[in-house]
Formats: C-alpha cells, structure tokens, sequence
C-alpha cells in the first residue's frame, strides 16, 4: 500500500493507492501527516480516513489519464450504473508518475497506455466550445434580463415554480448589465485557458482497457465542422439582437 499527501495554504488531501483500491481524502494539513503514518503503518484506510473518504474499487476504472505538464491523475470510474470522474491532486510530478505507474500495475495487462502529444488545433477546440457555450448563454440571459427589465412579468406554477422564481428574481437583480459583466468574466478566463493550451499543447498519457490508437485529423475535422455550424447558427442571431 502507497501514499501521498498534498498540503494546500490550511488544507490539503491524500491519495492511497492499494492492491484493489484507490482511496482520496481532503483533510487539515495538521491531520494530513497522522493520517499518513496511520495507513503506511498498515492500518486501513477507511478505518483512518472516514466514510467522508472517495473510494474507487480497481474493478471500477475505466481510464486514468494525466497531462504531462500538471501534477494531477484524472480517474473515470463506474459508481452505481452511473460514470464518475475524480481528480487526484499530487505535490508534484515525480509523485503522480508514481502514483500512475503503481495503478497500472494493479491494473494488469488488460489495460493499455498511449501517450499522445495534442496539436495547437486539436487542444484549443474544448476552450472554443466552452467559448461558444457562455456566449450563447449570455446573448440568452442577457435577452432575458432585458425582458424582465422593461417590466415582463411571469406566472410560476408547476414543481419547480421555487426555482423559477428564484431565477427571475436573479435575473431582475443583476439586470441586463450584470448578465454581460458575469458572462464577460467566464469568457474571459475560458480565453485564458485557450491561450495557455495554445502556447502548450497537452501532452496526454491515458490508461484504458483494451487496445487504444491515436486521434485522427478526420475527427478533429468533424468537431471543428460541427463547431462551426453552431456558430453559422448562433452569430447571426447574436449580432441581429446586438444591433437591432
């Protein structure tokens, strides 16, 4: 059984890799060390960290993959019928190579490991269709807001009339100019990471069970055509209601 602690500015998390789980925990840095010494003397962990404690059986994972420029491991797993993601936070590279090396080990042979260097296109195209999202969901809180501003009254009935509520009342708050300082805001950062990615591409190690192949240009063709049929659609609509 292996351990690692990472300790943030008053709390941090461990991740405990053993022969049939992956068990993660955030903790108080002042409990992150006791926690440790308990579990590498062979005490359980669950028994130290909780039932507050992320347990991942290995017969669960689908895929743990890590981007050679971040010091995280992201595991995708089965919980109850339904997929879950987590993110293990590590103090730095060398521990996560580690931690990776250790879970393909307990894997075994059936998964296999593919690393891919991602091209400038291929890694800014998540940043875009995150781009793309906020901007159609401003341009449409925006015309909402607009809406409620000018005196629009609504009726709320039905199960979530609470909600409904709630988001009328949100949207009568921060108005018109609020939707585009708060959308404004999320495009910015969601700029951020695109130029990062740009600047660095990822360079992607993943995990999976069975035969894997590298991404093709033809698909990152597709999803730029599709992207770009989103923006044939919601543009001209865009600058329709900006400049009416």
């Amino acid at each position: 059984m292996n351990s690692w602690v990472n300790k943030g500015a008053s709390q941090g998390n461990i991740v405990v890799v053993s022969d049939d789980a992956i068990i993660s925990s955030h903790l108080k840095n002042e409990a992150l060390d006791d926690a440790k010494s308990r579990i590498d003397s062979g005490e359980g962990p669950l028994n130290v960290l909780g039932k507050e404690a992320i347990h991942i059986p290995l017969f669960s994972v689908t895929c743990v993959q890590f981007d050679e420029h971040d010091e995280d491991i992201e595991i995708a797993y089965k919980s109850e019928k339904e997929g879950k993601t987590e993110t293990l936070d590590f103090t730095d590279k060398a521990d996560r190579t580690t931690a990776f090396q250790l879970i393909e080990k307990r894997l075994g042979d059936s998964f296999t490991s593919l690393t891919e260097s991602y091209t400038k296109i291929r890694a800014i195209y998540m940043p875009l269709v995150t781009l793309t999202f906020f901007g159609f969901l401003t341009w449409l809180l925006h015309g909402t807001a607009a809406e409620i501003a000018a005196g629009a009254e609504a009726e709320f009935s039905g199960r979530h009339r609470g909600i409904k509520a709630l988001f009328y009342w949100i949207m009568e708050l921060i108005g018109p100019t609020g939707v585009l300082i708060i959308g404004s805001l999320f495009m910015a950062l969601t700029v951020m990471v695109l130029i990062q990615r740009f600047k660095e591409p990822p360079i992607i190690t993943k995990l999976k069970q069975g035969a894997q192949k590298p991404g093709r240009g033809i698909g990152t063709a597709i999803k730029y055509a599709l992207l770009a049929g989103a923006w044939y659609l919601f543009i001209p609509a865009l600058f329709s209601s900006i400049f009416a």
